[in-house]
């Protein structure tokens, strides 16, 4: 499945998740999306082998003061099968967010106030992130898997970026040398079965989201925006 998006779907999916009746909570409550170096997804292209891929596992945080509330674990992962679910993470030790660099939405929810969220967000902090035990991410999925809210919308913990049908698309995300940071955002598709979705857009070095100037154009270039590959369904 083709995962690179337009900047229009990337603003029609999070206003999907921003204005739902029951996520929109979520948003302003819990976290719209987090920020990770680039390193904590993808190393670059010596690391980056053909099918493999990037695992993001939704986390959801009862009790732990050290992690966020609701945020995203990240681990490059070769286990990627079509027809199999991932029912663990692979690493002993995966990538996430700091608690700071977790981010709620505080806006109108308006088709324009996505718009320039994300033509404008800029946060820059250090630590951006940290490192997360594989035990830990086993915990807080099992959480999100148990939540009344959440199991509504997800069959399964996590989206995965996969490496196999279109590696050219991940490998120039993965290059850009503009990309310091990885901001994702939650976004909500109806039409799926795994209907909260990963949204991925490159930050530069001073935090800045990096977008395309024409912003409905398909992204072709290096400037991507990247929603999961799977499981589409």
């Amino acid at each position: 499945m083709e995962y690179a998006i337009t900047f229009e779907d990337a603003v029609k999916y999070i206003e999907a998740f921003v204005n739902h009746r029951e996520l929109e909570t979520v948003a302003r409550e819990m976290a719209l999306g987090g920020t990770i170096l680039r390193q904590g997804i993808y190393g670059g292209i010596e690391t980056l082998v053909k099918d493999t891929g990037n695992a993001g596992w939704y986390c959801l945080n009862d009790e732990n003061s050290d992690f966020p509330k609701l945020f995203l674990s990240f681990e490059e992962n070769d286990q990627y099968e079509e027809d199999r679910r991932l029912e663990s993470p692979v690493k002993e030790n995966l990538h996430c967010p700091v608690k700071a660099s977790v981010f709620k939405y505080s806006g109108d929810g308006s088709t324009q106030d996505i718009f320039n969220l994300l033509s404008t967000h800029t946060d820059k902090r250090e630590p951006i992130s940290m490192n997360i035990n594989q035990s830990e991410v086993l915990s807080f999925k099992t959480n999100f898997l148990n939540n009344s809210v959440f199991k509504k919308y997800m069959q399964v913990p996590y989206g995965f970026f996969e490496n196999r049908n279109h590696p050219e698309v991940l490998e120039l995300f993965v290059n850009n040398s503009n990309i310091v940071y990885i901001r994702y955002y939650f976004g909500f598709d109806e039409n799926v079965d795994n209907k909260i979705r990963i949204i991925l857009i490159g930050v530069d070095k001073q935090g800045k989201n990096i977008v395309p100037e024409i912003k409905s154009q398909v992204l072709l270039d290096d400037d991507k925006i990247l929603e999961n590959s799977w499981p589409p369904k």
